[in-house]
C-alpha cells in the first residue's frame, strides 16, 4: 500500500504500474560527433549475448597500450543505432561518470545497474527489452576502440508469466480535495525502480498521457529513491 501527496484538485485519476521513469536530468558528457569507422583488431569489449530484464549488465574490456587513456569510456546504444545517437547508458572505464579516471586502465569491467555509481543517460534503469550494443571509446567519444559487441535484454520465462499478474488499484474511486490518495499494488515481477503513476482519467491512450500528476517508487515509497548519485530506487517490493 502506498500513500501519495495530497490531491491538487477533485478529479478522476487512473493508476498505472510502470517499470521505469524517464529521467530528465542527464550527465554532462561531451556531445561531440562520434566516428562510425571502427578500428581493426580483436574486440576490445566482452559481454554476454543475453541478459534478463533488470539484471545488471557487466562489460569487460581490454585496451591496447596505444589507446589507453584516463578518459576512455564505455557506452550502451540501441542495437541498430548509429554510434553517437541514442546513447542509453555510459561510464568511464573506472565505473564513474567523472571527467576522468585516476589512471589509464588496461583492462577491467564496468557494471551497469540501478545501484550507484550513476551510469544513466537517455534511459533510466532498467533498460527496456530489445537489442543493444556495447562500445568502447577513446577519450571523450571521437575514436572507437575495436568493434562493438551486440547483446539482448529479454524477459525470463518467469518474468513473462508474472507480467500477467500485475495489479494496481486506488483505495477509493473518489477523493475530496486535500485527501491523501492510497494505492494498493501487486507486482510479481519484483522489478527495481518500479513505480506507480497517477494520470488524468480523461486521457484514454498511452500516447495522450503526458506527464503524471503524481508518482512514487513502489520499493522506496518516495520520489527520491535510495541512491546517493541518482534518484533511483534499488529496493524491490511485490506488494
Amino acid at each position: 500500500s502506498m500513500i501519495f501527496a495530497h490531491s491538487k484538485r477533485v478529479c478522476k485519476v487512473t493508476l498505472l504500474a510502470l517499470s521505469a521513469f524517464v529521467q530528465i536530468a542527464k550527465a554532462d558528457l561531451i556531445d561531440t560527433p562520434v566516428s562510425t569507422k571502427l578500428i581493426n583488431g580483436p574486440p576490445a569489449v566482452v559481454i554476454k549475448p543475453k541478459f534478463n530484464f533488470d539484471q545488471k549488465i557487466v562489460v569487460k574490456f581490454n585496451i591496447p597500450w596505444a589507446k589507453r587513456s584516463k578518459a576512455n569510456w564505455i557506452a550502451i546504444y540501441k542495437g541498430r543505432s548509429k554510434l553517437g545517437v541514442d546513447l542509453e547508458f555510459w561510464a568511464r572505464t573506472c565505473n564513474t561518470q567523472a571527467d576522468t579516471c585516476p589512471k589509464a586502465l588496461k583492462k577491467g569491467q564496468v557494471v551497469f545497474d540501478v545501484l550507484d555509481p550513476a551510469i544513466e543517460w537517455w534511459k533510466q534503469w532498467p533498460l527496456p527489452t530489445g537489442n543493444y550494443q556495447a562500445c568502447l571509446f577513446k577519450d571523450n567519444g571521437n575514436e572507437p576502440i575495436g568493434s562493438c559487441r551486440k547483446f539482448k535484454v529479454q524477459f525470463s520465462g518467469a518474468q513473462r508469466k508474472a507480467l500477467k499478474g500485475i495489479m494496481v488499484y486506488p483505495d477509493y474511486t473518489y477523493y475530496e480535495y486535500g485527501q491523501p490518495i492510497g494505492a494498493n499494488f501487486y507486482n510479481p515481477t519484483n522489478t527495481r525502480n518500479s513505480l506507480i503513476e497517477i494520470y488524468d482519467y480523461t486521457r484514454k491512450t498511452p500516447e495522450d498521457l503526458g506527464d503524471p500528476l503524481l508518482w512514487l517508487y513502489t520499493g522506496c515509497n518516495n520520489v527520491l529513491g535510495d541512491q546517493k548519485q541518482t534518484n533511483d530506487c534499488g529496493k524491490k517490493s511485490t506488494k
